[in-house]
């Protein structure tokens, strides 16, 4: 039996962009570190949780703990809540739709389902 060696060149170089596309998505997808020890603002929490709103926007100022005040609400939520870094990447639909859906699909198989649907109907397939 001879011994041949495989190339494995492309199928290297195509692992290894998924991979790193992988790891970009995952960072994308990740909830801030909060300090420690942080302070929980409760009665922003609550009021945010009581709002039959399906979208709220936190407007203010650098360092005001927009972010802070977002990470506390979804790690309250984790079942529900995507957490999406978004950059400049994003501008591009293929993209943002990609990065969602990489999301999505690590938290349900249904949101996964839904974005893909929205992705068709708004890239065009």
């Amino acid at each position: 039996m001879r011994n041949e060696k495989k190339n494995f060149d492309i199928d290297s170089e195509k692992i290894k962009e998924l991979y790193q596309r992988e790891q970009i998505w995952d960072a994308k997808i990740k909830l801030p570190d909060l300090a420690d020890p942080l302070v929980i603002r409760t009665a922003l929490i609550e009021e945010v949780e009581s709002e039959e709103n399906k979208i709220t926007v936190f407007h203010g100022g650098a360092g005001y703990g927009k972010t802070t005040l977002m990470a506390q609400i979804a790690s309250r939520h984790r079942e529900y809540c995507l957490w999406y870094q978004a950059d400049i990447l994003d501008n591009n639909p293929n993209c943002f739709f990609e990065g969602l859906l990489y999301g999505f699909c690590k938290r349900s198989e249904k949101l996964a389902q839904t974005v893909k649907s929205v992705k068709n109907r708004y890239t065009g397939g």
